[in-house]
């Protein structure tokens, strides 16, 4: 059976496509942590790490809990690395006094 050139090129890029979708690296975040800027500020800093394929962009979500219950946090009351997101370490802001929550 003869294979032609465009077979064989056909071939390889789809090797290569799937060879490229294992190798991609699923967004995780890790090292999160939490901190008032106390005394002097109301804000919370929220930096965490990025992990995921260089290649890729990553929109960040906040869930905020009071025990079992969720809180809201109002899109304007956060700031900072939350859209399009490349891997690294980065940071979001939270200003409770945008919120219901200012005490």
């Amino acid at each position: 059976m003869k294979t032609t050139l465009a077979s064989r090129i056909t071939l390889s890029l789809g090797i290569y496509c799937l060879a490229m979708c294992t190798l991609a690296v699923e967004p995780t975040i890790t090292d999160v942590t939490v901190r008032q800027r106390w005394p002097w500020s109301q804000l919370v800093d929220i930096d965490y790490v990025l992990t995921c394929d260089t290649t890729n962009r990553a929109d960040i979500a906040l869930t905020a809990f009071n025990n079992m219950t969720s809180l809201a946090l109002p899109t304007n009351s956060l700031s900072g690395d939350l859209y399009g997101v490349a891997q690294g370490a980065r940071r979001i802001v939270w200003d409770p006094s945008k919120t219901e929550f200012t005490n």
